[in-house]
């Protein structure tokens, strides 16, 4: 009952997390995307969040939106260690090349110190590589996901697809017994009656040509 009440509860944590990163992104996706009003709070988050991330604060709707999606879906993705090791790194490589002018203060601590450590190109090398390797996991662990997923299903509908051929198969043999059959039946010649008397008299004789007479009189 404990593991029960404590899966559940998890499950409820998720949506209620999910919908709220839902809410959130769609909130920051109408500021930043279309320019409403955000309130005090929204335009206050927008501010702060322009200042820490830079121009990554444009991608982060998008990410709120479908991280929430896959917690309302309570999708395995989330608990796949390569997915959230690419999220990390899809980051991390974003941050690095946004770098100190349009990367935030993160763009500045990550990109700017590597700038300097390595110059300007060799940052945007190391940025642009763990970018493609964080896309490359996510896509990678999604790719498996839904190919498991669909193996799953193409499995079930190939066994209801085979099930479904064999039965009409079944039938169309029965109902080709059952017109083979027909003919057969109606080509076999039917057997009369032969009245031994009329047919063979000398073998019968006479006595019973007369009692079937008298009978036949009565």
């Amino acid at each position: 009952m404990k593991k029960r009440t404590r899966r559940s509860r998890s499950q409820h944590e998720n949506e209620l997390l999910g919908l709220a990163l839902l809410a959130l992104g769609l909130v920051l996706a109408a500021i930043l995307y279309l320019g409403l009003d955000g309130g005090a709070v929204g335009s206050w988050l927008a501010g702060v969040l322009t200042e820490i991330i830079g121009n990554a604060a444009y991608v982060l709707p998008v990410a709120l939106v479908a991280l929430g999606g896959l917690l309302l879906a309570r999708s395995d993705l989330l608990e796949v260690r390569p997915f959230r090791l690419g999220v990390g790194v899809s980051f991390l490589g974003l941050m690095t090349l946004l770098g100190k002018d349009s990367g935030g203060f993160i763009g500045l601590a990550i990109g700017g110190t590597l700038a300097a450590l390595i110059g300007q190109t060799g940052a945007a090398i190391i940025g642009g590589a763990l970018l493609v390797a964080g896309l490359l996991l996510v896509t990678g662990a999604s790719t498996g996901a839904i190919m498991r997923r669909t193996g799953h299903v193409m499995k079930q509908a190939g066994t209801g697809a085979r099930r479904a051929f064999e039965w009409p198969s079944s039938e169309s043999q029965t109902a080709e017994d059952v017109h083979t059959g027909e003919p057969a039946l109606a080509a076999r010649p039917r057997h009369e009656l032969l009245d031994g008397a009329e047919s063979y008299p000398d073998v019968v004789g006479a006595s019973h040509r007369q009692r079937r007479a008298r009978s036949a009189g009565r």
